[in-house]
């Protein structure tokens, strides 16, 4: 008896959401994983002749190519998936249909990777983007790189694309000990390289209008440039899941003032957590806290006062918390993630 064709998984790292899919991927196929460092440029030719010969003696035991983001790992495994007619599925998160050269993010300010990418996507059965924005945005909050998405890039790509959302595991997120809210506690998070692009510049202006609240940032040791730092900002570094909970669990409010945002893990684990959202008006952020939150316009320090006021003068902050952690329960599960994918790939594997 034959042996059962695999899954050929496909990623340039491993983190919490792809392993999730890897997970969920095994639960129901044999899988052989190819998941290699490509940040190393002069390694991409070898890189890419692996691949070549990998899919070459594999592609008879191969039944479809799962491939996380689309950059210089995409190329080989769509392109000669195609050829070889093995369905190839690009799971796209942000970056890879984005280009904001003014605030030095997204994989398709390069030419060359753009070029990449496009093959990569016309040579694929089916792009599954994490957000419905991610196809197109126009987004007006930002003074430059408004229009982004694969239709603004690529406006004559042919791919069925089918938009699956990220989908978060909840218990990771519910309290396991008593943790005091503060009321005037305000969290962000991102890295080193995000400042401007997550808005840590709007935030350090803002800390000097509100020396009575408290403004905490995860994920970093503050902006590299110090005419940005301002004094008033508690960077906190990289924290642990646990660690991060607990700051979330003590904060009343969140920020998500990103200037392109691929779907919002952080935002939807704060909301968990009971923080009341303030948001940029970027793509899906505002589908993702509805009525929960304050939606900020434009990014100006002027818009996000006027939110921020209001926040912190609303009275019905009880009711917005509840709402927030309802929003991402019902829609945003790890399970309806898993239900979603695994009905895409069973049915056309």
């Amino acid at each position: 008896m034959a042996a059962p064709k695999k899954v050929l998984f496909i990623a340039p790292f491993y983190n919490a959401f792809i392993r999730s899919d890897l997970e969920v991927l095994q639960t129901s196929f044999p899988v052989k994983q190819s998941v290699k460092n490509w940040q190393n440029r002069s390694l991409i030719p070898w890189r890419w002749l692996e691949q070549f010969f990998l899919l070459l003696r594999s592609a008879p035991q191969i039944q479809f190519i799962f491939i996380e983001f689309g950059g210089f790992w995409s190329m080989i495994p769509a392109y000669l998936g195609a050829l070889l007619r093995i369905p190839v599925y690009i799971v796209l998160h942000g970056t890879d249909t984005a280009s904001l050269p003014h605030y030095k993010y997204g994989s398709l300010r390069k030419k060359w990777i753009r070029s990449i990418c496009g093959i990569s996507y016309r040579n694929a059965s089916c792009l599954l983007p994490v957000s419905e924005s991610l196809i197109y945005t126009d987004n007006q909050y930002n003074a430059f790189d408004q229009l982004q998405g694969l239709k603004h890039f690529y406006p004559n790509l042919k791919t069925a694309i089918q938009v699956i959302p990220n989908g978060l595991s909840f218990e990771k997120w519910e309290a396991d000990q008593d943790y005091k809210r503060e009321a005037r506690r305000f969290t962000a998070v991102f890295n080193d390289t995000q400042f401007l692009l997550k808005g840590g510049d709007l935030i350090e202006e803002l800390a000097l209008e509100f020396p009575d609240c408290e403004f905490v940032v995860i994920g970093t040791n503050g902006p590299q440039d110090s005419n940005l730092r301002k004094g008033k900002v508690k960077y906190l570094g990289r924290l642990s899941q646990a660690e991060l909970k607990a700051e979330f669990h003590r904060s009343s409010f969140h920020f998500q003032l990103s200037r392109f945002e691929g779907f919002g893990l952080s935002l939807c684990e704060a909301m968990l957590c009971g923080c009341v959202p303030i948001v940029s008006s970027v793509n899906m952020l505002p589908e993702i806290v509805g009525e929960s939150g304050f939606v900020v316009k434009q990014a100006e320090l002027v818009a996000l006062k006027e939110q921020v006021q209001k926040a912190l003068t609303a009275s019905d902050l009880e009711e917005r918390r509840q709402e927030a952690k309802a929003r991402i329960k019902n829609q945003y599960s790890a399970a309806g993630r898993r239900q979603k994918l695994l009905s895409l790939l069973e049915v056309k594997a």
